[in-house]
């Protein structure tokens, strides 16, 4: 097969607001032609791949794995359908369901390339979905802080979705919904962040402190994330970072940038579509020196309200 370009993307109704706003793949073109080689989205993609397109497609794995362990056995005979992960995390899953794909840190959301580095300052900042859920580990984080760490402020958020639905909940004052200006504000009064779940694709989040020169406390193997098995890791991560309090890593800030910039030279074969159909080699992009383990994703969502969760890997 003659190699092309893919130069259009589709993205799902949950997903469709970044066809008409600034993001990572806005040089790309909408999605326009069912028999052209083009990217999906999402696993919520997976209908309109089925249904409607007749081409190479590449699915984009970001997020809820079900629709792919759902439709198992049709995806590994489908031809012409291959897989992009977009965390270490996501790799681990798409392992173990056999799934063949390449690495590649790939993010709908605004990621400002253009943002400077900021000087730490000296609070820690967790982003979750509700108090009275352990999917990003607020449960570990909450204790870890009053034990170990009381003369530090923990600033935390999340979704204005969460917050609505998370109202009258123990702790729900504490997850403010900020507006963009607003998170510029919070990121420059902040160290390090942490992200304590088990599965994840790209996080934004994480993306977003990782250009401003803060590392996050991740196991998502992006450049600026602290690996982590054990609560000890992530205390001994807080105690390195916090001697950073007052410092600009520029370094740090510069390196996630290029690394996130799709329109890195080195990235042109992300776009080949000889690269897919000769199964060409390509370059671990994430990394992370920690012994993972994978949880059924239906097992780790029915757990979600047990607070008495301890720590996992």
């Amino acid at each position: 097969m003659k190699n092309q370009k893919i130069d259009q993307i589709f993205f799902p109704n949950s997903f469709s607001h970044f066809n008409n706003k600034e993001n990572q793949s806005n040089f790309l073109k909408p999605y326009y032609d069912p028999t052209k080689p083009a990217f999906f989205f999402s696993t919520r993609s997976i209908t309109e791949i089925a249904t409607m397109h007749k081409g190479l497609a590449v699915m984009i794995v970001n997020n809820d794995i079900r629709p792919i362990e759902n439709n198992l056995a049709w995806i590994k005979n489908r031809k012409n359908l291959y897989f992009i992960s977009t965390s270490k995390l996501m790799s681990m899953y798409l392992d173990t369901l056999g799934i063949k794909h390449i690495e590649f840190p790939w993010c709908a959301s605004v990621i400002p390339l253009n943002a400077n580095a900021n000087k730490k300052g000296n609070c820690v900042y967790f982003y979750g979905d509700e108090p009275n859920s352990n999917h990003y580990g607020y449960h570990i984080i909450k204790r870890i802080m009053k034990q170990n760490f009381p003369h530090l402020k923990l600033i935390t958020a999340c979704h204005p979705i969460n917050q609505s639905l998370s109202k009258g909940l123990p702790d729900s004052d504490r997850f403010p919904s900020f507006s963009q200006r607003e998170l510029n504000e919070v990121y420059k009064k902040i160290f390090v962040g942490v992200r304590l779940t088990r599965f994840d694709g790209l996080s934004g989040t994480v993306q977003d402190l990782g250009i401003r020169g803060i590392k996050t406390i991740w196991n998502g193997g992006t450049p600026s994330a602290l690996s982590y098995e054990s609560e000890a890791d992530i205390i001994n991560h807080i105690k390195n970072e916090e001697m950073s309090i007052g410092s600009t890593d520029n370094s740090l800030a510069s390196l996630c940038k290029n690394y996130l910039d799709l329109n890195n030279e080195s990235y042109e074969y992300i776009f080949n579509t000889d690269t897919y159909t000769n199964n060409k080699e390509t370059p671990e992009l994430f990394f992370n020196d920690k012994e993972l383990s994978v949880m059924p994703y239906r097992d780790w969502l029915s757990d979600i309200h047990n607070m008495d969760l301890p720590l996992s890997v």
